[in-house]
């Protein structure tokens, strides 16, 4: 603007107002955090498949008179059990973090701080476990990159589970039955070896027989920790209290019917938003809505707002936000060119 001699002034620049550095660093650091949580999910995985892989190395057991002068048999045994249910479980975490699951960086942190400790007392293992508690330490020193909700759940979640640790026990428990095979001093066919191994999940001697009670120790304990794992997910997840998908409520269906009536003439599809499958979401001033489904971690709007066009981009702000709190993909479906 003009003073009265003609000068031209520009208006002073706000203290807190970002200039082009301070604008490049932000964005630099916004990158860098979208690359966190997979590259964290990806290390994570990588320490469980470890553990996995650990019991099955053939070093392990040229180890076990060493870890022995400090643990007993049975510790040593029991720690190899439990690296490998525990891997398994650090494998499936992985999916968590990378979609920022608070929930799953919880867990992460307490296993990685338990296979730390289990790498060096199953077989002396410190750089696995200096390479558990990197991980451990990063999780920790990112954790503000974790603090998605989780996502609605049912029980059908277990019968997936269940399936799925059931396949990987096996093959797990078929690796295992194989690198001991030179231990063995009975018949080991492929049916003797399956045997064995869902033998070892309830915790009852197959039909193969060892030359040291040290290998049929190891090969019982880690069987059964598998066998073990299947089970106590499985039931954990059909006994914790279920979310269902839909929520729907009669309240929010009345609301909706009346945007409807007012509204719906601006869109015939409108109506399909009542359906039992959809959840709903309102503008701050209630005189619009988004309804919604969540799919394979992605937050489905369908078609247009119902309401107050002028309403509408406070019910997408809302649309928005929860899905950034779940760590959803946020989408639409078959929207007009205004709502778009």
């Amino acid at each position: 603007m003009a003073d009265g001699r003609g000068t031209v002034r520009t208006a002073p620049k706000p203290d807190d107002a970002p200039g082009p550095a301070s604008e490049m660093v932000a964005r630099s650091e916004e990158t860098l955090r979208r690359w966190v949580p997979p590259l964290l999910a990806f290390l994570t995985l990588v320490a469980g498949a470890a553990d996995i892989a650990s019991v099955v190395r053939p070093e392990l057991a040229s180890r076990f008179h060493d870890v022995t002068q400090v643990f007993s048999g049975t510790v040593v045994h029991t720690a190899s059990a439990l690296a490998v249910a525990l891997g398994i479980v650090l494998v499936l975490t992985a999916q968590g973090l990378r979609r920022r699951k608070r929930r799953a960086w919880r867990l992460a942190v307490a296993l990685l701080f338990v296979t730390a400790v289990l790498d060096v007392v199953k077989a002396l293992d410190i750089a696995a476990s200096a390479i558990a508690l990197a991980v451990l330490a990063l999780l920790v020193a990112f954790r503000r990159e974790f603090a998605a909700a989780g996502d609605p759940r049912t029980r059908w979640r277990a019968l997936g589970a269940f399936l799925l640790l059931s396949v990987t026990s096996v093959v797990l428990g078929e690796l295992v039955v194989l690198t001991r095979m030179r231990h063995v001093v009975t018949s080991h066919d492929l049916g003797a070896q399956l045997s064995e191994v869902f033998h070892g999940f309830v915790g009852v001697a197959g039909p193969l027989r060892y030359d040291t009670d040290r290998t049929a120790d190891l090969v019982a304990r880690v069987l059964f920790g598998l066998g073990l794992l299947t089970v106590v997910v499985t039931v954990y997840l059909v006994l914790r209290p279920a979310e269902p998908q839909a929520r729907l409520a009669p309240a929010d269906e009345e609301r909706m019917r009346e945007l409807l009536t007012r509204y719906g003439e601006r869109d015939s599809l409108g109506y399909f938003a009542l359906r039992r499958d959809k959840s709903v979401i309102w503008s701050p001033t209630g005189k619009a809505c988004v309804a919604y489904r969540v799919v394979s971690g992605v937050m489905l709007a369908s078609g247009d707002p119902l309401g107050d066009p002028e309403a509408w981009p406070g019910a997408i702000d809302a649309f928005l936000a929860e899905a950034a709190r779940h760590a959803w993909t946020p989408a639409v479906m078959g929207c007009s060119e205004q709502a778009g």
